[in-house]
């Protein structure tokens, strides 16, 4: 998921640092507009925190700081170019621009992320921070590397409760989840297809854009003993996997790409099926609502926590 918290390799060098950050802070709901260009600008990463998110407690309500990596030979340029973008978007933000000092991403892990209870009964915990098995609870092990999706922010925790609750409607009207596959569209650490095949479905393909975050995806499927049952494919677009349809699909994903996704996410759903989209902010409810709107789509349910929504689709 390009998306709140997400890093890359270009976070980690050795020796003299070849790589410079820009750092600004905007209000949330102006990201989606901006998305395209900043990818533009530092396709090699960017991190983006909120107040949901580990290094973002000191962030005010409605706003994120944005953080892009891009080759310190390029600082000058890139610095002036977001300038000019922020400019043609009617924003104005000043931009801290610095060379990268090298860090211990494992270390600052270590000390912020503990073990996280989600939804009903599902817990995360990080692999270096163990808890004493819970019968009564449903563990997700997760090895936090490259790749967004850790527990701790609010659009994942709301996929997984809108997840765990959808799961638990159809066993107790008495389906059988065991033979069936969900896909899961920006899979990033690959939770929420985990956490799903625990819950009882036997299958899941996860979909991502990030090559090294595919790979801490696999790694967190084999912790959980579940890497027979999932499927990663890197891909942008959920439409080069086939044609198949599946009873759920899942799209934790900024909600400027799942407007973009709108009608492949749709046509991934079999009939009678359903669509669970989180990443979207709470304040563009109505408008997000209006935007996926659709004859073939009845929404369900929607969950709100802090500045964040999900909502719950049933495809006719």
């Amino acid at each position: 998921m390009s998306d709140p918290t997400s890093q890359n390799g270009a976070a980690s060098t050795g020796g003299e640092s070849e790589w410079a950050t820009l750092t600004f802070t905007v209000p949330s709901a102006r990201l989606d507009a901006l998305d395209h260009a900043l990818t533009s600008l530092a396709p090699d990463g960017m991190q983006i925190d909120d107040g949901a998110t580990l290094t973002g407690k000191d962030l005010p309500a409605g706003m994120s700081r944005v953080v892009l990596y891009v080759p310190e030979t390029e600082r000058s340029r890139a610095q002036i170019t977001l300038q000019l973008v922020a400019a043609s978007h009617d924003l104005s933000f000043e931009v801290h621009a610095q060379n990268l000092v090298e860090q211990d991403w494992n270390a600052q892990w270590k000390a912020h992320y503990r073990p996280l209870r989600i939804g009903r009964r599902l817990r995360v915990e990080p692999v270096f921070d163990r808890c004493e098995p819970d019968p009564a609870l449903v563990t997700i092990i997760i090895d936090p590397g490259l790749a967004f999706g850790t527990g701790t922010h609010e659009t994942t925790q709301l996929a997984a409760s809108a997840l765990e609750a959808w799961i638990d409607g159809q066993i107790a009207a008495g389906v059988d989840l065991g033979s069936k596959t969900l896909l899961d569209v920006g899979t990033g650490s690959g939770i929420l297809s985990i956490a799903a095949l625990k819950l009882g479905f036997g299958f899941a393909i996860g979909t991502e854009i990030d090559e090294p975050g595919l790979e801490n995806t696999y790694d967190n499927a084999v912790l959980n003993g579940v890497s027979e049952r999932l499927d990663v494919r890197l891909t942008d677009d959920p439409a080069s996997i086939g044609d198949a349809r599946y009873p759920l699909v899942l799209a934790n994903i900024i909600s400027g790409i799942l407007r973009r996704l709108k009608e492949t996410l749709i046509q991934r759903v079999e009939a009678g099926g359903t669509l669970i989209v989180s990443g979207i902010l709470a304040e563009e409810r109505d408008a997000f609502v209006a935007d996926f709107s659709d004859p073939r789509l009845t929404l369900l349910s929607e969950l709100v926590q802090g500045d964040w929504l999900v909502l719950t689709w049933k495809r006719a």
